[in-house]
């Protein structure tokens, strides 16, 4: 009995660590299709806090929108995979630049991505 008490802790540890590192869900439910106008304006909202902590030269603010704005640009490049139009072309460009400019934190490559995520929504 003490043995299966054992195991039994054990493996709920176990689902417990997997679950701790398990994908945050995403806004829409598995399958569903998410407008790109939509994912567009999250990544921009994620791009412009980039900018802003860049400008402001906070290191924290910085490292903190960093991580957030690569989380977002994930899950849309994801969201957006099998998607085709101008809008769904603006956006992924968007995400090359924000891409390059994570690791150069280069403000005008970011303000350029802002600007195609803007046209994106508009389109």
């Amino acid at each position: 009995m003490q043995r299966r008490l054992v195991l039994t802790l054990l493996a709920g540890a176990g689902l417990v660590g997997c679950r701790q590192n398990a994908e945050a869900p995403s806004g829409a439910a598995p399958g569903q299709k998410q407008d790109v106008k939509t994912l567009a304006a999250a990544l921009q909202t994620k791009t412009v806090a980039l900018i802003d902590a860049l400008n402001a030269r906070n290191d924290q603010r910085i490292a903190t929108a960093k991580t957030e704005l690569e989380r977002e640009a994930n899950r849309v490049e994801d969201a957006i995979k099998s998607e085709t139009g101008g809008a769904a072309n603006r956006v992924n460009s968007a995400i090359n630049r924000i891409r390059q400019s994570l690791v150069s934190n280069d403000v005008a490559s970011l303000t350029a991505a802002r600007d195609l995520l803007q046209q994106a929504q508009t389109s």
